[in-house]
């Protein structure tokens, strides 16, 4: 037995006391007269052989109880050999998880609350001379502050559900920040579910042996969450007819399960379902609906999935396209059929000029540009094209009918490496072959194609090298497997690789009924698109085209005027997103009062997959952290002797207390009962 507080064994001394009144009676006696004393002298003799035994039961029961008393005082305590209670003041960190996945369902209410409750047993398990640091996913109210019991449990009570989540690594750093050596030791307690893709603890650790796991287990680890909207078109017209794509992915047990659910656009139902999983993990959904004519559309799709809520909602908002700019450069004249469709329809913004009046800021502010048949290509030229591609332009590349002009033109196709012009092929006979069916470009122009459809003649082609076959896509091909049209990925823009000029005497594919629907779907598809929405800690908004000024973009919605970090960069301004200041929802962007965009923010998906560490998980990292943390999954107030044990050992000296108690009522019973 050892005691945590020897110093109060001194007190022993003050047994001496219960002594020295026995030796010493300090009685006084008072006289009585009788009349007749011949029968005194035996009850006399008896009396003091009585009063004698009393005494010293009396002084044995006072040394006992005052020598409890002293023990009590002193904390005994008994552990094993070798094991050592830790004396003096404790800092002790708490981290409490508060992420969305302790949203789940416990044996008795939310799994947020469990948490709660236990690192309220923490606190109480510790002295009132210790001091805490509470600690929750946004690292904020200054954490590194030391508390009092009180104040730790006022700052426990305030801590809420938050979107944030973060790694096991990042708060074992930031409880690192904060050590001190007041403290005759500094434990770390980390409450959490322990999710597997946020627990990246290694067993080599250094802090490893300071920490402490509460463990807490979800009643039920089956979610279903909403994890990504997609439409078919990335380009949007009014009361245009959408398409737009769901992907649900189930994690936990497969159990067929109904899913509900319901699209709302600008404040209207728009497509109310129910989908039905079976055995698989993931199911896709189409929802068909029409778009309004206001420019910005808005909305949301949600399912019903309990009890984890915060994935089952993802928002989106598209802006309708009015007009698409194209730009137009020619050689000697425009081709006559390209003029005819983007001047005469209004949603295009359609210009054209000669290859020497080139106006390079209409180009960088331009959907679509269109190299037809030009022979050479300045410096400048290729130094603007290839701009224009870094900032995801498209372009439309159509060569010239002049094979002397092969050396200049490869000049610009090899500084994009997209290819090389080798011959100029004349070949009255050859004919476009077939087109690529299952290319975007294509889907839903055509009901049907006929197999025996009249194709255009190709009477003037190029024999061409086109690159990487991984980044190109044929389109149309002509006889013997030779490409017409490719769309090549160059940089992080488009480039549409004709291999014939598209003069009429060199083809009939400027007067087909091909020409039309392949035009102006490039045109369309080359509108530059615009994330549907942003995860909130994941993605960082950046917005182009906007001219540099003093005054900032406000974020507007949910019941806040945000003014956030920004700053402008090669002339794109990027916009912090604060997860921590932030919800999901819609929110305008505003300059000096007026609306220039909109934006819709979503939860990200990380803690969705809800796969829990278990006990085999942290058995094999104890085995490889040769046991040095230590995991607790105790209930309420099991957690406090838990550690009350594990810090004082054994305690003894609530028995002492009882002890003492006896003692003191053996002394009564004695004085009272005993004449």
């Amino acid at each position: 037995m050892k005691f945590i507080y020897p110093e109060f064994l001194y007190a022993l001394f003050f047994l001496a006391l219960p002594i020295i009144i026995h030796l010493f009676n300090f009685k006084r006696y008072k006289t009585l007269y009788f009349s007749d004393v011949r029968f005194l002298s035996e009850v006399k003799q008896r009396s003091q052989s009585s009063s004698k035994l009393k005494k010293l039961l009396v002084l044995i029961s006072r040394i006992l109880m005052i020598s409890c008393l002293v023990f009590a005082f002193a904390q005994p305590y008994w552990k094993e050999k070798g094991d050592i209670v830790q004396e003096g003041k404790s800092g002790v960190q708490i981290y409490l998880d508060n992420s969305f996945s302790m949203q789940a369902s416990a044996k008795q209410g939310m799994l947020f609350d469990k948490a709660k409750q236990q690192a309220l047993n923490i606190i109480k398990a510790y002295d009132l001379s210790d001091r805490f640091q509470i600690m929750d996913n946004s690292f904020e109210n200054n954490p590194d502050r030391w508390l009092n019991r009180e104040a730790a449990i006022q700052k426990l009570q305030n801590i809420e559900i938050s979107p944030l989540s973060r790694p096991l690594s990042e708060v074992l750093n930031r409880f690192k920040e904060s050590e001190s050596d007041e403290f005759q030791e500094q434990l770390i307690y980390l409450i959490s579910d322990f999710q597997k893709s946020l627990f990246d603890i290694s067993a080599t650790d250094s802090m490893l042996q300071q920490v402490k796991l509460v463990s807490l287990d979800a009643a039920n680890n089956q979610n279903i969450s909403l994890n990504k909207l997609d439409f078919e078109r990335p380009f949007h017209l009014p009361l245009q007819a959408e398409n737009l794509k769901a992907k649900l992915v189930r994690h936990g047990p497969s159990d067929k399960e109904k899913i509900p659910m319901k699209l709302m656009v600008d404040g209207s139902l728009k497509a109310p379902l129910s989908l039905e999983f079976g055995k698989e993990d993931s199911l896709e959904a189409t929802l068909s609906f029409q778009s309004g004519v206001e420019e910005y559309q808005s909305g949301f799709l949600l399912i019903k999935d309990y009890p984890i809520t915060f994935d089952d909602t993802l928002f989106f908002n598209y802006k309708l396209k009015n007009q698409i700019k194209v730009t137009h450069i020619y050689e000697e004249k425009p081709n006559r059929g390209l003029n005819i469709l983007f001047s005469q329809d209004s949603l295009f913004n359609y210009s054209s000029t000669a290859k020497d009046q080139i106006n390079y800021s209409e180009v960088e502010r331009s959907s679509l540009l269109i190299l037809d048949e030009l022979t050479e290509y300045s410096s400048g030229n290729l130094a603007a094209i290839q701009k224009y591609l870094e900032n995801k332009g498209n372009i439309i590349f159509i060569p010239p009918n002049d094979p002397q002009a092969a050396v200049e033109v490869n000049k610009l196709l090899s500084e994009l490496n997209a290819g090389i012009l080798f011959d100029l092929q004349r070949d009255d006979k050859m004919r476009v072959d077939r087109l690529n069916r299952n290319a975007d470009l294509y889907q839903g122009v055509f009901e049907t194609i006929p197999e025996n459809l009249d194709l255009p003649l190709v009477k003037s082609y190029w024999l061409v090298s086109q690159g990487v076959r991984s980044m190109r896509e044929d389109l149309i091909w002509l006889k013997g497997d030779l490409p017409f049209l490719s769309k090549l990925k160059l940089n992080n823009g488009a480039f549409y690789f004709f291999s014939a000029p598209l003069n009429d005497s060199a083809t009939s594919f400027s007067r087909h009924a091909l020409f039309v629907p392949t035009m102006y779907n490039i045109a369309l598809y080359a509108q530059e698109r615009q994330p549907l929405y942003y995860t909130l800690g994941e993605d960082q908004l950046t917005l182009k085209d906007l001219e540099a000024k003093e005054s900032p973009i406000h974020l507007i919605g949910k019941g806040l005027d945000l003014i956030p970090p920004q700053e402008y960069r090669e002339g794109q301004l990027s916009i912090e997103l604060d997860e921590s200041l932030l919800e999901a929802g819609h929110y305008e962007l505003q300059r000096d009062g007026e609306m220039i965009g909109m934006i819709s923010l979503n939860y990200s998906r990380k803690e969705s997959d809800y796969q829990l560490m278990q006990s085999e998980d942290f058995e094999e990292l104890g085995a490889e952290a040769a046991g040095s943390f230590d995991l607790y999954d105790e209930e309420n107030e099991s957690l406090i002797q838990a550690i009350q044990s594990e810090r004082k050992g054994n305690s003894l000296w609530k028995y002492f207390i009882i002890f003492a108690l006896i003692f003191m009522g053996i002394e009564i019973a004695l004085l009272r009962l005993i004449k």
